[in-house]
Parts: structure tokens; C-alpha cells; sequence
């Protein structure tokens, strides 16, 4: 049976121990874990989905973050909220019922979606963070497409035009955020 230290990862400096890595994380986890956990709560509105998230941002950190990044705040929060943005995606896309396991009282709940000004509040944050400029057009042809998820062709019924000028838009915009990250890692 292999162990985590046998298993390799390419993304790993040959310099750098997988324990040692280990290490990193969790002291990274001991300085910011608690913050990002309550911040991706007040993301979420949801405290499992919050825990899910925070568990994938410590597993993506432990295996793909660069080394000098992983005790970076600014780092780590633009990753937690890349990813809470994907799973809110994915939960648009395909919303899952959650049932109570408490026999003695079972109740149905489901997320409650967010309000259009809450929703109007993470486009700007989102733009805002990510200095990137764009016509307006881009703009929401990319949020379609990366907050809610719809395809092209539901994009270009939505905005009335050709679909393949919605994905010229949304490469566009790709390659502007590529830029900037590119530019600016750590902003």
C-alpha cells in the first residue's frame, strides 16, 4: 500500500518534502482557517456548504498552490472564492434537496437562492477584485456564463446575439483575467 509521501506530485519543488508541505498547510490552517471558513459562511449563507468549500480550498492548497503562496491570505481568499463561485455553478445548475437525518423530527430544506441584489452585490465584488477592464457587454456574457452557468447558446438568447460572438466574448474576457492573474499573482 502506497502513502501520500510515495505518491507523486508534479506540481511539488523537488526541494520540498510532502511532510514538509503538510506542514506549511497546516500552520496555514492555524493562522487563516477559521477566517476563511466565516467568510465563506457569509458567502454561502450555509455552514455545510461553507465546511465542503473550506475542505476543497485545503486539499487544492495542499496539492497545487506554490509554496511562497500558502500562507497568503490574499492568496487564499481568492482561491475560496473561486471556488465558492464554482460550487454556487454547480448547485444553479443542479440543485440538490437536502434532507434532515433526524428520524424524530424529519424536515426538507433547500438552499435559498440568492436575491438579485445580493447577486448584483458579487458581480461587483467579483469585478472589483479582478481589476480587469471590460466592456459591459463581456462583462455579463462572462458572469452568464461563470456565476450561473448557462452555455453560449442560452447566453446569446438571452443578450440577442450570435452564439459564437458570445464565445469570442468570453475567450476574451479568459485571456484578460488570464493577463492579470499572469501580472499579478499575489493582488
Amino acid at each position: 500500500m502506497e502513502t501520500h509521501a510515495e505518491i507523486p506530485n508534479p506540481t511539488l519543488e523537488s526541494s520540498e518534502s510532502f511532510d514538509e508541505r503538510l506542514a506549511k498547510v497546516e500552520h496555514a490552517i492555524d493562522s487563516h482557517g477559521s477566517y476563511l471558513l466565516d467568510y465563506l459562511t457569509s458567502l454561502t449563507k450555509n455552514r455545510h456548504d461553507a465546511e465542503a468549500i473550506h475542505s476543497d480550498l485545503w486539499v487544492y492548497v495542499l496539492h497545487r498552490f506554490r509554496s511562497e503562496h500558502i500562507e497568503h491570505l490574499g492568496a487564499l481568499r481568492r482561491k475560496a472564492y473561486q471556488l465558492f463561485i464554482d460550487h454556487y455553478r454547480k448547485q444553479r445548475r443542479n440543485p440538490v434537496l437536502i434532507v434532515e437525518e433526524t428520524p424524530e423530527c424529519p424536515t426538507q430544506s433547500s438552499h435559498e437562492p440568492y436575491t438579485d441584489e445580493e447577486q448584483a452585490e458579487f458581480k461587483a465584488r467579483f469585478f472589483a477584485e479582478y481589476q480587469v477592464d471590460l466592456p459591459t457587454e463581456h462583462q455579463e456574457a462572462l458572469w452568464l456564463h461563470a456565476w450561473c452557468g448557462y452555455t453560449f447558446q442560452e447566453i446569446a438568447k438571452i443578450m440577442g446575439r450570435p452564439s459564437s460572438t458570445i464565445g469570442d466574448w468570453i475567450t476574451l474576457a479568459r485571456q484578460a483575467f488570464a493577463d492579470y492573474l499572469n501580472s499579478n499573482p499575489l493582488n
